[in-house]
């Protein structure tokens, strides 16, 4: 008889409790991250309600981020981000384990799209942030 391990597809916590404990510690994504965290994105804010009113969107820099490191990847199809947003664990940790859909991916990089070039600009000059990473990552 061979000696297999066993493929067990009904044992609980395949993930672990955190999906950060699945992303390696010197992951792209962590760069990311800290760098978008070090950015200044009121740019990307002011286009929201002070007052908490109407639907909820998907947190600005989580979606800079995502696009990011989707560029950073070579991934530039909105309908990939999404996909990968459901299984890679990348996306899964920069963008919450949340999947914003291809439409609002798509949508905020149309709107946003002259305050993107800028800031992936200042990104390639080593302008928005030190290459140090700031959240013991």
């Amino acid at each position: 008889m061979a000696n297999f391990i066993e493929c067990n597809r009904k044992q609980q916590y395949l993930l672990p409790p955190a999906l950060q404990d699945w992303l390696p510690p010197k992951d792209l994504a962590w760069l990311i991250m800290d760098a978008v965290d070090a950015m200044d994105l009121s740019a990307f804010y002011k286009k929201y309600r002070a007052d908490e009113k109407g639907q909820a969107a998907f947190e600005p820099s989580m979606r800079v981020a995502l696009l990011l490191y989707a560029y950073s990847l070579g991934i530039r199809s909105s309908r990939e981000i999404e996909r990968l947003c459901e299984r890679d664990i990348g996306f899964r940790v920069i963008a919450a384990n949340q999947a914003p859909d291809h439409t609002t991916i798509s949508r905020f990089r149309k709107e946003n799209g002259e305050a993107l070039k800028s800031l992936f600009m200042q990104v390639l000059r080593g302008e928005a942030f030190l290459l140090v990473p700031r959240n013991g990552h």
